[in-house]
């Protein structure tokens, strides 16, 4: 009885020692960053959500929601949380405007809307007028094949900010040159 129990303490070693020295060769082989990839993201995702319910009256944290969403190129939940905090806050230029540009610039060509994108941007025109707003509206009337429109409100634009006015000009020659459609990728200032 004595070797069978000395038997069973040496095989159970052996069996702890094989899996400890396979554990270490497959933590070596396993890519943490790639399991950690996206977490803050979905942290970011789910303290934003938090906030927002905890202070529904307040559209900051789903407009910083779709702010991160956009940087994610998770373009649908940006349009939900964009348009959630506009809900809140129609009265918001940055929401306004920023709504507009992904209505206007999206690669799922499927969440593109010039027709909405030029309401919202026109909002967001009258409620203040500055460089990067104006151009948004006048990539909506280009949008909407308003070609004078967009090109009088894109120098109105590069008045307003002369510190992007390399911008303007390679925006009014896609104007002038190009027709809006699927193709279309803007770049931001």
């Amino acid at each position: 009885m004595i070797g069978r129990h000395d038997r069973k303490v040496y095989v159970s070693l052996g069996l702890y020692f094989f899996v400890i020295v396979c554990t270490v060769i497959f933590m070596q082989q396993f890519d943490a960053e790639s399991m950690a990839t996206g977490y803050e993201t979905r942290y970011a995702e789910a303290l934003f959500l938090r906030k927002s319910k905890e202070d529904p009256g307040n559209s900051i944290w789903l407009q910083a929601l779709g702010e991160l969403m956009l940087k994610e190129a998770m373009e649908k939940k940006a349009l939900d949380a964009y348009s959630k905090a506009l809900e809140i806050s129609p009265m918001n230029a940055e929401l306004n405007n920023n709504l507009a540009w992904l209505l206007l610039t999206a690669k799922d060509e499927s969440l593109r809307d010039p027709e909405r994108a030029l309401t919202l941007a026109r909002a967001a025109a009258t409620l203040k007028e500055e460089g990067f707003i104006l151009d948004t509206l006048a990539t909506a009337f280009w949008a909407n094949g308003l070609l004078e429109e967009a090109l009088a409100l894109e120098l109105k634009a590069k008045q307003l900010d002369p510190d992007n006015a390399g911008y303007y000009r390679s925006q009014l020659e896609r104007f002038r040159h190009q027709r809006w459609g699927t193709s279309v990728q803007l770049d931001v200032p």
